[in-house]
């Protein structure tokens, strides 16, 4: 069990125990390759297959995102067998799991996965929240729009917005600061309005930030 631990914690998994349980947090893995002394001592485990089979579940959006990559594929086909999964329906409970608000501030929604950019002497923040119902969200659209509004006046943002992304339409769902509006205008070619449906917008790194930067640098 330590050795499996070993290389979860290796691979980006945030591990704990907890009233005697083992507690795994895969939603921030950063590598999926076994570093070879390790590999050398592995055993073939469900518990790592299941781990690893998260991660990049996680991180593709179940291989819908841009960003899956071929190799992305066929790890997932020998995880998910070595696990006795199916990958899709093991793919959308996880999903599932991490899109809950229970708990969250509208903070803590922007937060959830953010990042901050620079270009020039300006920065803008963007943060990425995963839903299987915006409905629930768009109900107090008012108020998610104060706190990037708020917080963006604190910390001298140009720009901060947030991409609610559904990965059964395939697209995402944009807030963002007031002061924005313009930007945003500019990066879509149309008359904006807060929760607009983008469509084909899962990734922020290939759909989001380039179009974000060409407003910027130009």
């Amino acid at each position: 069990t330590q050795m499996m631990l070993k290389i979860l914690e290796k691979l980006g998994c945030k591990v704990k125990k907890e009233n005697g349980k083992i507690i795994i947090d895969s939603r921030k893995i950063t590598n999926h390759k076994i570093p070879d002394d390790l590999m050398s001592q592995m055993i073939s485990s469900v518990i790592i297959a299941g781990a690893l089979l998260s991660g990049i579940l996680s991180d593709t959006l179940i291989l819908k995102s841009p960003t899956a990559t071929e190799r992305d594929r066929e790890a997932v086909k020998d995880l998910a067998r070595l696990a006795g999964v199916n990958y899709e329906e093991y793919g959308m409970d996880l999903l599932k799991a991490g899109t809950s608000l229970d708990g969250m501030s509208k903070e803590d929604v922007l937060y959830n996965d953010f990042k901050l950019y620079t270009v020039g002497e300006s920065t803008f923040g963007v943060g990425q929240f995963f839903t299987m119902n915006f409905d629930e969200m768009k109900k107090e659209i008012d108020e998610y729009v104060k706190v990037l509004d708020e917080i963006s006046e604190t910390n001298n943002y140009d720009f901060l917005a947030l991409y609610v992304t559904d990965i059964i339409k395939n697209g995402s769902y944009i807030m963002y600061n007031t002061k924005a509006k313009s930007k945003v205008d500019i990066i879509y070619g149309k008359d904006m309005s807060e929760g607009d449906f983008i469509e084909n917008c899962v990734s922020r790194k290939k759909n989001v930030i380039p179009l974000v930067m060409d407003v910027f640098e130009n």
